[in-house]
């Protein structure tokens, strides 16, 4: 007997010989039709322009559609607003390996509160390192990762921080010059007394003094920002006056004078997480940033414009495009509810899914129009101390507001300093008071 299968003959198949016939036209149909070419693969370096984005957009970039990687708004900017995106390859982001073990820590150290929407346990390191998208708090979870668990450092004394404001028709008008430090009293990776300084109620301390220009030189503020649902103590120097002036509230939902800024958008994402009122994840996706920026400094021996900012396109309106490689990083896409009282409907934030550093932010009116976008190109910065010592912080960001065709730029230089020792007794009412005296 031969162990061979018999094929089925018409009559056993199910259907018989007409369910033969129109199995075997589905099977010539299907393999007539043409097959789908893969899309080309875009060269790193290639140039994403008004004139070329539909092009380029059909084509990959890492295996990834680069018309995905870009935000529609973005996809607007650069349509209308000149905006130019020069592709290069992801680079592995680089992790400091004491936050990392902290980070390791938290999985069975730190939880999430519900009702409160705070974090409890937390010391140093990334809160939630692992995100679940179907997590209905995944959302906060990644607001909070991002507000604890960047790589911005114990400290920073950054001694030159230009901001330029910056028309869309005549470019730039003003140049400021800050000194800022900061320093952080909770997330303390190295200095003595760390993880936690002093009682944990505080998160960090931070002032901010006038450079330049002349009219408001010696100006400055002093912030001290509370690790509990608290406004920030904020003292105003005036230079003039002999005493500082204590505000009553806060400055985090009002504009910054002479800038396109309100007091959240520092790092596009500043404010405590739970004084907005609420979050909801978009989705995961890949986008093209600005994770390695190629001109984190400014140039100050330049004898032009041009020179003295490299990043950014000075010879075009609206003048403040950066200039810049822009990677594929799998981000998180949040949307943020400020309250009622806050200047913007929402924002639309866009955050790394590995060190959690935010790339993008789209921020709406009441209305839902789009009024402004921010941009934040970063760089990885050594400590003063110790080459292991890793920080990932912007060196720049630009933030457009389209409503006023105005633009306010950050950038700080090659002399910050980060981990540098810096006391957190030593910054204080006292210290921003004699500055400068």
């Amino acid at each position: 007997m031969s162990i061979l299968p018999t094929a089925p003959s018409s009559r056993t198949m199910p259907g018989g010989p007409a369910c033969a016939l129109f199995l075997l036209l589905s099977l010539l149909f299907f393999f007539a039709r043409p097959i789908p070419a893969f899309a080309e693969e875009a060269r790193e370096g290639t140039v994403i322009r008004a004139d070329n984005l539909d092009e380029i957009g059909k084509k990959t970039f890492e295996g990834v559609p680069i018309a995905t990687m870009i935000p529609d708004v973005f996809k607007w900017q650069i349509r209308e607003k000149g905006l130019t995106l020069e592709l290069a390859h992801a680079k592995p982001p680089v992790k400091d390996p004491v936050m990392e073990k902290f980070t390791r820590d938290n999985t069975r150290r730190v939880t999430f509160d519900e009702k409160s929407r705070r974090v409890i346990g937390w010391r140093a390191g990334v809160p939630f390192p692992m995100v679940d998208s179907d997590d209905p708090h995944a959302a906060i979870k990644v607001i909070w990762n991002l507000y604890y668990g960047q790589q911005h450092g114990d400290s920073q004394d950054l001694p030159n921080t230009l901001l330029l404001l910056v028309s869309g028709k005549a470019g730039i008008h003003t140049t400021e010059l800050y000194h800022v430090i900061r320093v952080f009293l909770k997330g303390v990776l190295r200095e003595k007394g760390g993880p936690v300084r002093g009682e944990g109620d505080i998160l960090e301390k931070l002032i901010r003094i006038a450079l330049a220009p002349q009219d408001i030189e010696g100006n400055g503020v002093y912030i001290v920002r509370h690790d509990v649902d608290r406004p920030d103590l904020v003292y105003l120097r005036l230079k003039q006056r002999r005493r500082l002036k204590r505000l009553s509230g806060t400055l985090w939902n009002l504009r910054i004078p002479r800038t396109n800024l309100v007091g959240d958008d520092i790092a596009i994402f500043s404010a405590y997480p739970t004084w907005y009122r609420s979050y909801r994840l978009i989705g995961k996706k890949k986008i093209l940033a600005i994770a390695n920026s190629r001109n984190p400094f400014w140039n100050k021996s330049a004898a032009t414009l041009a020179g003295r900012f490299p990043g950014f396109n000075l010879a075009e309106p609206p003048f403040w495009n950066p200039v810049d490689r822009w990677e594929p990083r799998e981000v998180y896409v949040i949307e943020a509810i400020p309250p009622e009282d806050h200047p913007y409907g929402r924002k639309l934030i866009y955050v790394d899914a590995e060190n959690w550093n935010v790339y993008l932010g789209e921020f709406y009116n009441k209305s839902n129009s789009l009024w402004k976008t921010m941009i934040q190109g970063y760089h990885v910065f050594r400590s003063e101390r110790d080459g292991a010592e890793i920080i990932v912080w912007p060196s720049w960001s630009v933030i457009s507001d389209f409503n006023e065709n105005h633009a306010t730029i950050l950038i700080v230089d090659k002399d910050s300093k980060f981990n540098s020792g810096i006391d957190p007794t030593d910054i204080n009412e006292q210290t921003i008071q004699s500055y400068g005296r």
